[in-house]
């Protein structure tokens, strides 16, 4: 009855924004297409009037595949699938939704020993908490970003906006060329996050999270006080790197 319960409420938190999409069908203006209509993915960036590409519209992360999901995640995801919804079936979502901390080895990993073991038994059981959050507080970062459904970046000269569709939250990012703070005393959510561009790279760095934030699907980390996201030497716009300043 408890592993109903489970998949249940995880039916009901991939559910929750999937009714939001309007517009299907509507072109909108500017979009390079391919000759069939469709919009054309290979079509170099859009510019913005100072020059920099324009980031400006609806992203979607890579997908992680319900075999590989499987695979790292067991009966868990089996369950899940029992109770797939149109559009939200396991197979949209990233593994690192699940798993924020999936690439750390072992001796690398920030966890505590005792978080590992609390860690691997809720993986084996999950408790009904961890597939329906009743507590209406805001998904953390990166989770926001990582499940079935997309985001939407609003990119303007000194601000850009990154909109979630899950919980109707947003991020901002400030381009203006101040510095994060060196303390924080009022923590959010999404945390603070300030930007600047490397030639044709926008390049974010964010920190000061709110410590009941949930980073993943699996409640990591448990305490973000001491969490920032920065991005790593010469890599790709879309990688990140954690950095933790005590173990979690």
């Amino acid at each position: 009855m408890r592993r109903a319960l489970s998949v249940v409420c995880l039916w009901l938190m991939f559910v929750s924004g999937g009714t939001a999409a309007q517009w299907l069908k509507y072109k909108a203006p500017g979009v390079p297409r391919t000759p069939d209509g469709k919009p054309n993915l290979a079509a170099p960036a859009p510019r913005a009037l100072d020059g920099k590409p324009d980031l400006s519209g609806v992203w979607l992360h890579e997908v992680t595949s319900a075999e590989e999901m499987k695979r790292l995640f067991g009966a868990f995801i089996d369950e899940a699938i029992k109770v797939d919804v149109p559009g939200m079936e396991i197979g949209t979502q990233h593994k690192y939704g699940f798993n924020i901390l999936l690439d750390f080895k072992p001796e690398n990993s920030p966890m505590r020993p005792d978080t590992a073991a609390a860690f691997q038994r809720r993986l084996g059981n999950p408790p009904l908490e961890d597939s329906c959050d009743a507590s209406g507080l805001p998904l953390g970062f990166p989770l926001a970003g990582l499940l079935s459904e997309p985001i939407k970046i609003v990119q303007a000269p000194r601000l850009t906006m990154v909109m979630y569709e899950v919980g109707g939250n947003f991020r901002q990012i400030y381009a203006d060329g101040r510095k994060l703070p060196s303390e924080f005393n009022l923590p959010a959510y999404l945390g603070y996050s300030v930007g600047h561009w490397e030639r044709d790279t926008f390049v974010v760095e964010t920190a000061g999270f709110k410590f009941v934030a949930e980073g993943d699907f699996w409640r990591h980390p448990e305490d973000t006080r001491d969490f920032s996201i920065q991005p790593p030497p010469n890599k790709p716009v879309d990688e990140f790197v954690l950095k933790f300043q005590k173990p979690i």
